[in-house]
């Protein structure tokens, strides 16, 4: 066991320090009435055989087999102590004390022993109130664990000599005045640990000391102490109360323990903490590192409880190799704060001006803040939800920085330059003020990225954003030459410079694009896999708008394609369509335009309906270029009307409508336009079809084509003015083409094993019934239901059919609709395999918070929702992989209809939702 030998002094220091102890220990007599000086009488223990008889004044009294004890004279509270054996003068124990009443009344041990009337008494063994000394080269070991004096040192008596205290397992010493190691001459007093044991000190003292050895023992003070201004060593030291100071060196070999109400100061010297650090206990407490010379290191985790304090005002330099948990209030300093040799954590709030990681992973779980530098050769790697704030100019030179997990947010918040660290982020915050150069090493963004106060940044490579992008007001987002894909909204109070950039919308929910004076990109593509995007603001896009998949709500808003004849835009069209009300602007060149050529394609309609116009001038182009705005109205009614058209006479006319306005100069041309796409109602023949204005034509009715669910049709020759109308779907048939049955929905599923058949009809006119047909092939069918109409009128009806015996495999349905000229027209064919139907698991069943879907299969699930009227919730949801969960827990009690698809399978599900407990 190692044993520091301790500071030596000479004599002259020796003559002063034994005069400062006569007054010390004068004025302890004198003030603590109890006291009294007990030397040891050999090597023993903590026990009544190794101290002397010590007779007291005053004569006692005890009654037989009592534990109370009458005093005759006044002298109890002046010389006995609780613990003391209390003896007759012929060395007859009487009882040990327990309790001292007053000078006249004390408490014994229940083995009090027989009357003994008006004797003298002697008291044996140290008690709580008395000064031990131990005598020439005598070892004491305490040995039990409610040992306690008032004062504690070597007898400065007799011939030179060293006294040893010695600790065994589980003793414990409270010495509640002062403990001083030597009698200022040559009396040393050494103090072995080695066992162990808890020594409780109130002050502390050198002179002379014989040596120290803080084994595996703790030592508590509990006043304000300076340790001795040599180097020094504790095992375990706890800071009960008071002020403990250190004026050397200082080494703990375990834990540091600051308690409630106390305070730990170390200045300007060496600091080393092996085990743990913990400072308060829940409600106070304090560390305080008031010199920045000296290396402090703590090599256990340092822990700060609530209301404790760790403050640095020194601004040391300190070297952390266990973490930090703080839930008080840390105080770095300017010093640099190392954390190196083993992995650790950082949890709670923390702001740390310099923070260097030494070849190691720092992690941090809660908010770190960073005002001068963040350097190192570690990494320093965010916690879910996590936040770091990187508040100082330059580059961040540390060698890792991983900030990809959950939630987490790094901030670069400096008022001044930054450069980006060159990494991916969840989470990316660009605040404050000045440039933040990003780095071609950070390409995805997990969560949403934000600019803030008057922050600017251009980004050098693509990003990919997963979640929403914010240019707030005062802020500049240059998107240079890259194409930046974003899944979740779009808002813009600042400054968006697009550069020649695409920005791709790809989320699989809803998309907005907030933006204060409407938006401007220059090259713009959808491929939202959900419900698309939806214009909070107007939208320009200068060069390319691209539609692969998605809808674009315009939500009253106009969506403009291009900036002016020369820079005339391109739409490039896959699939998605322009709903809602609002307008369509597009930038034509003094050129012709073939027909149905996307260069004339206007993509409306609604978000279960695609219905484009096409306009084209193939043979007299525009004599000046200029602007077509298209603007989308849907409806579900029918007007019959009666007006020519030619030869003919419109009959019926759908009152959906696209409304077409021209300006900036367009001049000249000859136009035709092309309206199609479905749900136009019962048609029998596509040539019954006409494009009409309200009540009126322009130009001459061309050549339809397409198919009955499908069709395409053409007005030719119309003139400039002509063009400025509003377009309508007539029909010159209304026997054949009576356009009166709007099919809204047709689902077949499978419930049960059977296959269930739901259709939902706008209006109706004239119609007779449904035939419900089926097919193995698609090829032959077969007629398995007839379904009466519902009264003719311009009201939403819900159908459904019930196939108790479905084909095995594969099977198709078809519905037949027969007006009162007996003319039928077919709805699209819908498809079931029951072989798959029974890969599904839907549970639970009933529910009332979520509902989840497996499959065995890894395609794509797509989910609608519909009441017990077969009234459609939802728009389609989507989820990848074989599992998808759904939230109704805001549904209404009742029986619900889940239409199932993937792939090549259709499946239906009733399910019961109720309302929470």
């Amino acid at each position: 066991m190692k044993k520091l030998q301790l500071l030596r002094f000479n004599s002259k220091w020796r003559q002063l320090k034994f005069a400062c102890l006569l007054m010390i220990t004068v004025f302890i007599i004198v003030s603590n009435t109890k006291a009294a000086t007990i030397s040891s009488v050999g090597t023993g223990n903590w026990s009544a055989t190794a101290w002397p008889n010590t007779a007291r004044t005053g004569t006692i009294a005890t009654t037989t087999l009592s534990a109370t004890v009458t005093g005759v004279g006044s002298s109890f509270l002046t010389e006995i102590s609780v613990g003391n054996i209390i003896k007759t003068a012929g060395n007859v124990v009487i009882g040990t004390v327990l309790s001292i009443t007053s000078n006249t009344t004390l408490t014994l041990t229940a083995n009090a022993a027989s009357t003994n009337a008006g004797i003298a008494y002697h008291v044996q063994g140290i008690g709580s109130g008395d000064i031990a000394q131990i005598s020439g080269a005598n070892t004491i070991t305490v040995d039990i664990a409610t040992a306690a004096c008032t004062s504690f040192q070597s007898n400065p008596v007799g011939p030179a000599n060293t006294a040893v205290l010695f600790f065994n397992p589980g003793s414990h010493l409270t010495v509640s005045v002062m403990l001083t190691m030597g009698d200022f001459a040559a009396h040393a007093l050494t103090i072995d640990m080695t066992n162990g044991g808890i020594l409780t000190l109130q002050g502390f003292t050198l002179d002379n000391p014989g040596g120290w050895t803080p084994g595996t023992g703790t030592v508590e003070f509990t006043g304000s102490v300076t340790l001795p201004a040599a180097p020094f060593s504790f095992n375990n030291l706890k800071i009960l109360a008071g002020t403990t100071t250190t004026a050397a060196a200082l080494t703990i070999n375990s834990n540091l323990t600051i308690a409630d109400g106390a305070t730990f100061t170390t200045g300007g010297f060496a600091l080393t903490v092996t085990g743990t650090t913990t400072v308060g206990g829940g409600t106070s407490g304090n560390l305080k590192v008031s010199g920045a010379a000296g290396a402090k290191i703590f090599t256990g985790l340092v822990t700060i409880n609530a209301g404790g304090t760790w403050n640095n005002s020194g601004n040391s330099p300190i070297t952390f190799q266990g973490g930090i948990t703080n839930s008080g209030t840390f105080t770095a300093g300017t010093g640099v704060q190392t954390f190196n040799t083993n992995a650790q954590a950082l949890t709670g709030t923390f702001s740390i001006p310099s923070v260097t990681v030494t070849g190691v992973t720092l992690t941090n779980n809660n908010t770190l803040s960073v005002t001068t530098a963040l350097i190192g050769t570690g990494t320093l790697a965010q916690a879910a939800n996590a936040t770091l704030n990187i508040n100082y100019t330059g580059a961040t030179a540390i060698t890792g920085l991983t900030a990809v997990a959950n939630g987490n947010t790094v901030n670069y918040g400096f008022a001044g330059v930054q450069t980006i660290f060159s990494t991916n982020y969840f989470h990316l915050t660009l605040s404050n003020s000045g440039a933040k150069t990003l780095q071609a090493g950070t390409t995805t963004i997990g969560g949403n990225f934000s600019l803030s106060g008057s922050a600017s940044t251009t980004a050098v490579t693509g990003l990919t954003i997963a979640g929403n992008v914010t240019i707030g007001i005062g802020t500049t987002f240059n998107a240079a030459t890259f194409t930046h894909h974003i899944a979740g909204n779009w808002s813009r109070s600042g400054t968006f410079t697009a550069g020649t950039s695409t920005i791709t919308f790809n989320g699989s929910a809803l998309q907005t694009i907030t933006a204060t004076g409407g938006e401007n990109f220059t090259n713009l593509t959808v491929n939202n896999t959900g419900a698309g995007i939806k214009l909070i603001n107007n939208a320009t896009v200068a060069t390319t708008l691209t539609m692969t998949s998605g809808n674009i709500d315009l939500n009253a808003n106009t969506l403009t394609l291009g900036l002016s004849v020369a820079n005339n835009g391109t739409l490039v069209y896959t699939a998605g369509t322009i709903i809602n009300t609002g307008s369509f602007t597009r930038w034509f060149k003094a050129a012709t335009i073939a027909n149905l050529s996307v260069s004339g394609q206007f993509p409306m309609g609604t978000a279960t309906d695609y219905r484009p116009l096409f306009v084209s001038a193939p043979v007299a182009a525009p004599t000046a270029g200029g602007t077509i705005t298209v603007a989308y109205t849907d409806a579900t009614t029918n007007t019959m009307v009666s007006f020519a058209d030619g030869a003919s006479t419109v009959a019926v006319r759908k009152d959906l409508n696209w409304a077409i306005t021209t300006g900036n100069g367009l001049t000249g041309g000859t136009y035709n336009l092309d309206v199609q796409g479905t749900g136009y109602g019962t048609i029998g023949n596509v040539a019954d079809l006409r494009l009409t204005r309200i009540n009126s034509v322009v130009g001459t009715a061309g050549v339809n084509a397409g198919t009955l669910v499908n069709p395409q049709i053409n007005r030719t020759g119309l003139t400039l003015a002509n063009l400025t109308n509003t377009f309508y779907v007539g029909s010159v048939n209304f026997s054949n083409t009576n356009l009166p049955i709007t099919l809204i929905d047709f689902t077949a599923s499978v419930v049960d094993k059977q296959v269930e058949l739901n259709w939902s009809v706008s209006e109706e006119i004239n119609t007779n019934n449904f035939i419900v047909q089926r097919s193995g092939d698609a090829i032959i069918w077969e007629s398995m239901q007839q379904v009466e109409a519902a009264i003719n009128g311009k009201t939403i009806s819900n159908y459904r059919a019930l196939d108790q015996n479905p084909l095995a495999g594969k099977s198709y349905y078809r519905l037949v609709q027969t007006n009162s000229n007996w003319n039928q027209t077919y709805s699209f064919i819908r498809t079931v395999n029951l072989d798959e139907s029974v890969k599904l698991n839907v549970y639970p069943n009933p529910a009332t918070s979520y509902i989840t879907i497996e499959s065995a299969s890894t395609e794509k699930i797509n989910v609608i929702f519909y009441n017990a009227n077969a009234q459609k919730l939802n728009a389609p949801l989507s989820g990848a992989g074989n599992r998808i969960t759904l939230n109704v827990s805001g549904m209404s009690t009742g029986i619900y209809f889940i239409q199932i698809s993937q792939g090549n399978s259709n499946e239906t599900r009733k399910v019961i939702i109720q309302n929470h407990p």
